[in-house]
C-alpha cells in the first residue's frame, strides 16, 4: 500500500539485494528482488508467509506455486485465507491459524513476513498504535519461532522481513538509499521499530533480508486502482510517493 507525498525521492535499490547487470524491468523489480533472496532456481522449497492474503503476498504464493514451491499461509484467519487460496486452485497452500505457526516456521525453508494493518484510513491515535502493533507483534512473534526451531538445521535459512521507504522520512530536496538515516516523523519510527525487531531473528544462521518497499502497482488492487479514477477525471498528475505496506 503507497502513502502519497510530493516530497521523497528514493533511488530504487533495496538492502543486501543487488540487481543483474542491466537490471531489472521497473513494474518486476521488487518481486525478482524478493524471489531473488528466496532462491527459486534451487531446488523446491517449503516458504511460510505472514500477509500472504494481501495485495504483494498473493503475488508472491503465485508465483512459489508456478516455481514448485510449497506454501504455508500462517494467517489469523482461516476462512478469509482459504477463500482467497481454495484448496481446488492452490493444492501447493496450507493454511495455518497461529495455534500452528510454529510448526509452520520450523518446517519451513525460509519465511516471508509481510503483515501488517493496511495504513489506508484515517489516523486515530488507536489506529496508529494498531499501524504499529500490527507489525511489530507478528514480527516478534515469527522471529521468536525462527529463534526457538532448535539446531541450525530445522531453522529457516532466510527470514525476509518488510518493511518500507517511510523509515526515510521526507524531503523536498534529498534522495536516499539503504545507507541513509531514518526520518523523524511517524512511519519512519513504526519502521525502526519494525526492522529493530526482525534484527533479533538468530542472524548466525539465518539470514536476514529487510525489503523496504515503496508503492506497488498492479491493475487488480493496491495504490494504482485508487488513483485511476482521478486520473479518468483528468484530476491526476506527478505523484511522488512515501512508499508503506
Amino acid at each position: 500500500m503507497g502513502f502519497p507525498t510530493p516530497f521523497l525521492q528514493l533511488k530504487p535499490k533495496l538492502i543486501a539485494l543487488e540487481p543483474p547487470v542491466g537490471g531489472y524491468p521497473r513494474s518486476r523489480r521488487h518481486m525478482r528482488r524478493l524471489r531473488c533472496a528466496l532462491n527459486s532456481e534451487n531446488p523446491p522449497m517449503t516458504v511460510s508467509i505472514t500477509g500472504a492474503t494481501g495485495f504483494i503476498g498473493r503475488r508472491l504464493v503465485q508465483k512459489l506455486l508456478l516455481d514448485d514451491h510449497k506454501v504455508f499461509v500462517l494467517t489469523r484467519s482461516a476462512t478469509k485465507a482459504a477463500s482467497v487460496f481454495p484448496a481446488s486452485t492452490y493444492p501447493g497452500v496450507t493454511i495455518a491459524e497461529q495455534g500452528d505457526w510454529e510448526a509452520c516456521v520450523r518446517g519451513s525453508s525460509a519465511v516471508v513476513n509481510l503483515a501488517g494493518m493496511p495504513i489506508s484510513t484515517r489516523w486515530s491515535p488507536e489506529v496508529k498504535q494498531e499501524i504499529k502493533r500490527s507489525r511489530v507483534n507478528v514480527t516478534s512473534k515469527v522471529v521468536k519461532y525462527i529463534n526457538h526451531a532448535g539446531n541450525a538445521d530445522a531453522q529457516p535459512s532466510v527470514f525476509v522481513s518488510a518493511t518500507a521507504i517511510g523509515y526515510y522520512g521526507t524531503s523536498e530536496i534529498h534522495s536516499f538509499d539503504e545507507s541513509s538515516p531514518s526520518g523523524n516523523d511517524y512511519l519512519a519510527e513504526v519502521c525502526r521499530e519494525w526492522e529493530a525487531t526482525a534484527r533479533q531473528v538468530n542472524q548466525q544462521d539465518v539470514r536476514l533480508v529487510l525489503l523496504r518497499i515503496g508503492v506497488v502497482l498492479g491493475k487488480d488492487g493496491g495504490a494504482l486502482a485508487k488513483m485511476i479514477p482521478l486520473f479518468m477525471m483528468f484530476a491526476g498528475g506527478p505523484l511522488g510517493f512515501l512508499g508503506f505496506i
